[in-house]
């Protein structure tokens, strides 16, 4: 008995240790989401307030988080503010219910071979590293499934233990807890539902009323604030959210797309070879684990309990991510082991009963050998006791370093930090949604500087820009770990020298331009494949590359020796300089001495310096265009379905906090002598916001409609090209923002060329 219980509590220490090594002492990947959602801990850590301003094209701009459930994002930004550093405060809430796990497992009343079983997923997991997911980042998926774990365990040890109440109390809010830390996770809710119905089985609803309570306080005590102060507040914009990332879908999708993962993931030689064999059966998890689980006596509540989560997900989850694969392949490594390891045990006992003393010591150095062999976790592993920081930490330092003091910069969603900015704008809404009017040339004169990063949106303008030289590289950052930190700083005016920096094996770099070095930057534009990788840092070349609007064609940015790039490619740009180390940790400590918080804008007209962008050829009518008089009246116009029209100062409309809202209309007079093409021209100025008009026919239907209007410092005449005007019966102002926005309305006019 003394050697089984020594064998499982060394075992719990030794994956306890395995936890801590992958959480502290590993690089994080995590692509655009690690960068990207540590935006919400920020905010709480630097302005006390969990929104989430970079969302991606102005979406839920000041409202509380709600892409997520805001409960693992808001553990990081608590701890960020009372002094711990993003990159711990990232993992420790995953770490602390992991650890709880094991502590859970240890004390339990589980048997021998099922306590090493579930040891042996969680540290299947830490070994595992981001080749299953990563569980230790600003996503919330590791937390949510250490919570699961956490309630599952204990409702099941509290089963055992002749239902034990307060383990049912605590193993109900922890599934709770599990269920609101990400919307595909509710239905763990029903895990409760499993040992309620069952309690009563067991004992009678008399007997079982105080059980069932406890589960249903346990609950409770989580749920119910969680409902209150935010499910029920903030209703509208989470089913907004959602329906935004799942898109349309059913059941049918969601299962064929689940299956296809597994295939996916067959082929992909990355994740870990027991899942991926496991997959190749082409068996959904759910089923072997359930299977596996109900074989053993002990585990059999958590075979179903277990079975909502992986079943929503399964069913009811089209917006498929591989993250949510976690939850099932770590699900399924406890179960195969429960279920081998009690296997063995029956047959030892049976069959060679003079070892089963040595059975638990055996299985353990078994399971630990089966662990940290080829443990890609452990091969990266960095046990320096130097303290770490997030790769997004040095990029913002390089990017603050490269663009001085209160830069202004213009960027995708996720490069928020990296950029090195001090006034922050996310450029996407209105260069890859297309939804505002813009001069190019003008657009780009009024920030410091734009972000482009690898993983950003095919055919931006920002890459066509750069591509023509339009925009020239002012700076750039090579991350090591992590593909969408490959990014650069473009400007339209041309800096002297050229800065940038990459990293490779913790290990920075500086380039810094000089007409006799032996390292050059050559931007250049290549067809796709040629060359097949220029980023190979362990021979001293760095690269960052992006689709052009053609999709045979790259747009590439190379450092590397002097002449090892740029065959085949028609060449942009091309920089000579030297590269140099420079210390990592000291930039970064330089960046945290010189710190200013960053600020969010909702437009490019909320940055300072602002000086307006202008109007496209399109939006301006023809030089030799006439007036046609009586067509438009803007005495008569009126406010519609909420906006507010103010004649205290000429005409001022007020538009409605709705993209798209009609705010106010014009109405139109003897269009039918309007004949063939026109223009509708309103001599305007855009105050906040952004505004589109469109001429309207009977019943709101439109005939053509502007895109978004920017405010700009003078009256401008915006002209709108109608091919068929007859049918138009007023001119409507419409919403194209988040936010409410406001115009002011000088003239209302049609002009036709004869």
């Amino acid at each position: 008995m003394r050697l089984r219980q020594i064998s499982v509590l060394a075992f719990a220490g030794f994956v306890a240790v395995l936890v801590l090594l992958s959480a502290y002492f590993t690089e994080r990947n995590g692509l655009v989401d690690e960068p990207g959602f540590l935006n919400p801990p920020y905010m709480l850590a630097h302005y006390g307030k969990l929104t989430f301003p970079t969302y991606p094209n102005g979406l839920f701009f000041d409202v509380p988080v709600v892409t997520h459930p805001p409960v693992h994002v808001a553990w990081i930004g608590l701890l960020w503010r009372m002094g711990m550093r993003p990159y711990y405060a990232e993992a420790t809430p995953t770490v602390l219910l992991f650890l709880l796990a094991i502590l859970i497992i240890a004390g339990s009343a589980f048997p021998t071979p099922v306590k090493l079983g579930w040891l042996f997923s969680i540290g299947f997991l830490a070994t595992s590293g981001e080749t299953l997911t990563m569980c230790f980042g600003t996503r919330p998926e590791g937390e949510l499934l250490a919570a699961w774990f956490c309630g599952l365990l204990l409702l099941e040890s509290g089963r055992l233990d002749n239902w034990k109440r307060w383990r049912l109390f605590a193993g109900s809010l922890f599934l709770v807890w599990a269920a609101g830390t990400h919307y595909y996770g509710v239905p763990a809710l029903f895990g409760i539902a499993v040992y309620m119905l069952w309690a009563v089985r067991s004992m009678g609803w008399p007997a079982a009323k105080p059980t069932v309570v406890a589960m249903g306080a346990g609950g409770c005590v989580y749920g119910l604030p969680y409902l209150l102060f935010y499910v029920l507040p903030y209703f509208t914009d989470i089913r907004a959210a959602i329906r935004g990332n799942q898109g349309a879908g059913g059941i049918g999708l969601a299962i064929q797309r689940h299956m296809a993962m597994y295939k996916y993931w067959v082929l992909e030689s990355y994740h870990p070879i027991l899942i991926r064999k496991a997959m190749a059966l082409g068996v959904p998890f759910w089923a072997l684990s359930t299977a596996l689980l109900a074989a053993v006596r002990t585990t059999r509540g958590i075979a179903l309990a277990s079975l909502p989560l992986q079943l929503g997900i399964f069913f009811f989850a089209w917006h498929k991510m591989p993250y949510y694969m976690v939850h099932e392949s770590v699900l399924f490594a406890a179960a195969l082991s429960v279920a081998l390891l009690a296997l063995g045990h029956f047959l030892i006992h049976a069959y060679l009963p003079k070892l089963e003393p040595i059975y638990a010591p055996a299985a353990v150095a078994v399971l630990c050998f089966c662990l940290i062999s080829g443990s890609p976790m452990l091969a990266h592993a960095d046990l320096s006791l130097q303290p770490r920081f997030n790769e997004v930490e040095v990029a913002q330092a390089a990017g603050r370093r490269i663009m001085g003091p209160h830069a202004r910069i213009g960027g995708v969603w996720w490069g928020w930090h990296s950029a090195g900015a001090e006034h922050w704008y996310d450029v996407e809404r209105d260069l890859t949604l297309k939804y505002t009017l813009f001069d190019p040339a003008t657009y780009i004169s009024n920030p410091d500087a734009f972000q482009i990063c690898a993983e950003s949106s095919e055919g931006n303008d920002l890459h066509k820009w750069y591509a023509d030289g339009s925009l020239k590289l002012r700076g750039f950052f090579f991350g090591q770990s992590n593909m969408a930190l490959r990014c650069l700083q473009l400007s339209p005016r041309p800096t002297s020298p050229l800065v940038g920096y990459a990293e490779w094996n913790d290990q920075l770099y500086r380039f810094q331009e000089n007409s006799s070095g032996d390292y050059e930057v050559l931007s250049a534009i290549c067809p796709s494949g040629v060359p097949d990788d220029w980023h190979s840092p362990w021979n001293g070349s760095f690269s960052f590359s992006v689709g052009l609007a053609s999709p045979s064609m790259r747009l590439v940015t190379a450092l590397a020796p002097l002449g090892r790039a740029g065959q085949g490619c028609r060449t942009i740009a091309r920089t000579r300089g030297s590269l140099q180390r420079d210390d990592r940790r000291a930039l970064v400590e330089w960046a945290r001495r010189n710190d200013a918080p960053i600020q969010f804008h909702r437009g490019l007209d909320e940055m300072p310096g602002y000086k307006g962008i202008g109007l496209p050829p399109e939006a301006i009518a023809p030089p030799d265009a006439v007036r046609v008089e009586n067509i438009v009246d803007l005495k008569a116009i009126e406010a519609v379905n909420g906006g507010r029209v103010d004649r205290s100062s000429g005409v001022r409309v007020t538009t409605i906090a709705l993209p798209g809202a009609f705010s106010a209309a014009l109405p139109v007079r003897n269009a039918q002598t309007v004949a063939g093409p026109c223009w509708v021209v309103l001599k305007l100025r855009v105050r906040e916001g952004r505004v589109g008009f469109a001429a309207a026919a009977e019943g709101g239907r439109l005939l053509a409609q502007t895109q978004g209007i920017a405010p700009s410092p003078e009256v401008q005449s915006v002209a709108l090209k109608v091919l068929d005007f007859r049918e138009a019966r007023s001119v409507i102002i419409y919403n194209q923002s988040q936010f409410g926005g406001q115009v002011d309305i000088v003239d209302a006019s049609v002009v036709v060329v004869r």
